[in-house]
């Protein structure tokens, strides 16, 4: 598997070569990825069922936006519960 990035030298990379690369380089990588799919996202359309469950969602949080709770604590519950 080759994966195009350019490392500079404007070449391939290996997928081993990635897995090589220093985590600043690789974290560099994903986020040249994300901004490629960010750039193109009429290419991924959302379907009917997802639109239908992110309108319920938005409509629950008009109706009571005091149940809503900040990223950051869920975050947090999740993560402390998977040390246990």
């Amino acid at each position: 598997m080759s994966l195009e990035y350019n490392d500079h030298v404007g070449r391939t990379l290996s997928k081993e070569e990635i897995q090589e690369m220093p985590v600043p380089q690789r974290i560099e990588l994903i986020g040249e990825l994300w901004n490629s799919v960010i750039a193109a996202e009429d290419a991924l359309p959302i379907t009917d069922e997802h639109r239908r469950l992110l309108d319920e969602s938005i409509e629950e949080y008009r109706q009571n936006p005091d149940a809503a709770r900040p990223w950051d604590d869920v975050r947090r519950e999740v993560f402390r519960s998977k040390k246990r």
